[in-house]
């Protein structure tokens, strides 16, 4: 009698310990950190169609030349509050030549309705592709909100056959 108490004591610890690491898990999987498979080229060569992306959530704030996640796509920053963009054929901020390792020029859109030189507002981001003839970034639609943001990439884990 004794020894069935004691058994079904145990179970239901283990029970309980694997439920508290199953909770922790899906805190740190879904809370602070996120993954996403990258779709197309648009950050090429640096992050390639078919990387697997890990980004942390919670870190809310972000600098030139990190790369970020949004809703829909990734990025590099390349402006924050009250920078000064100007392109024409180079990125410059405040300035100064963008820093990194750019493989691309840098053309403005002409499409679009965004005006130049670009002061960078408070709680937004001016992001670019590093594939720069994909202008699909701010030089399209601007400044990003820092709401739009999902998080910072942290690691980049290159997969075939996604």
């Amino acid at each position: 009698m004794f020894l069935k108490r004691n058994l079904k004591k145990q179970i239901i610890i283990n029970i309980l310990k694997i439920l508290v690491i199953l909770i922790i898990m899906y805190l740190l999987l879904f809370y602070v950190f996120g993954f996403y498979i990258v779709k197309n080229n648009n950050m090429n060569p640096s992050i390639k169609s078919g990387t697997l992306l890990i980004y942390y959530r919670l870190d809310k704030k972000y600098n030139n030349t990190d790369v970020i996640v949004t809703n829909n796509n990734i990025y590099r920053i390349i402006g924050t509050y009250k920078d000064n963009i100007e392109i024409n054929n180079i990125v410059l901020v405040n300035s100064i030549k963008e820093e990194g390792d750019i493989y691309f020029s840098t053309y403005k859109d002409d499409n679009s309705k965004i005006k130049y030189p670009l002061k960078v507002n408070k709680d937004e981001y001016f992001v670019l592709n590093d594939y720069r003839l994909d202008k699909n970034d701010s030089r399209k639609f601007g400044s990003i909100n820092k709401n739009k943001i999902k998080g910072k990439v942290i690691l980049s884990i290159q997969v075939r056959g996604f």
